[in-house]
């Protein structure tokens, strides 16, 4: 069960990566597609490396690549290529777009900055992730394990939520410059996604248009606090 839970996620994820680079919406790769995809690699970019990458991708030869086709190659050759770092990108996307704040950016680029500057951490288990009090300079995506929030770290200490794979906390801190209001401690081996709020800081500088939109809708209290 646990191993086909983990190919059913590792086609989930690879999905993703496929969806990144069809930057049409064709549901299909086309060469140009394919060159990005090369580019994103560090792969050498001239006519026979894009003919030989095409050849291996398109088994039924229609000219672009399907789902499957992707897939295929992903197993026998991509990921031997070092996609791996491009399907993280992907998974951290995933995560960014999961965040309420930030569904509402419809700026791809703003999304892929962010992606770029999210930082694995790990805790073990019992670690403390955020203390209560704390100004918060950073938020967390949950990539493995378990944590759960606690008022107090008392060993009796009674859990007000628990968080799992996919799950993120620490944005509100973070935006508003305000105290953390629960602690979070691992509850097992716990890895994470950090988003640093210096980092966020730097990616909206290079899209001010997409805080000037926040404050024109009128759509939360907390980009005022992005735009000081």
């Amino acid at each position: 069960v646990a191993e086909e839970a983990q190919a059913i996620e590792e086609r989930r994820r690879i999905r993703e990566l496929f969806l990144m680079i069809d930057t049409d919406g064709s549901n299909s790769l086309e060469r140009e597609e394919v060159e990005e995809l090369l580019r994103g690699l560090g792969k050498k970019l001239d006519e026979k490396a894009v003919d030989e990458a095409m050849a291996e991708m398109d088994r039924d030869g229609g000219g672009d690549i399907s789902f499957n086709e992707f897939l295929e190659w992903w197993q026998r050759i991509g990921s031997k290529m070092g996609t791996q770092n491009m399907l993280n990108n992907a998974t951290a996307r995933r995560f960014i777009y999961d965040v309420p704040m930030f569904q509402k950016l419809v700026e791809p680029k703003f999304i892929a900055m962010l992606a770029t500057m999210l930082k694995p951490r790990s805790y073990k288990k019992g670690d403390v992730i955020i203390n209560r009090g704390e100004i918060g300079q950073d938020m967390f995506f949950m990539m493995t394990g378990t944590a759960a929030a606690h008022l107090d770290l008392a060993a009796d200490a009674l859990a007000v939520g628990t968080l799992g794979p996919g799950s993120f906390f620490g944005e509100q801190a973070m935006i508003r410059d305000e105290p953390r209001n629960a602690y979070v401690r691992a509850v097992t081996d716990v890895e994470v996604l950090v988003l640093e709020k210096a980092d966020m800081m730097k990616a909206l500088e290079s899209f001010p248009q997409l805080v000037e939109m926040k404050k024109q809708e009128a759509m939360s209290n907390h980009w005022a606090t992005v735009n000081k």
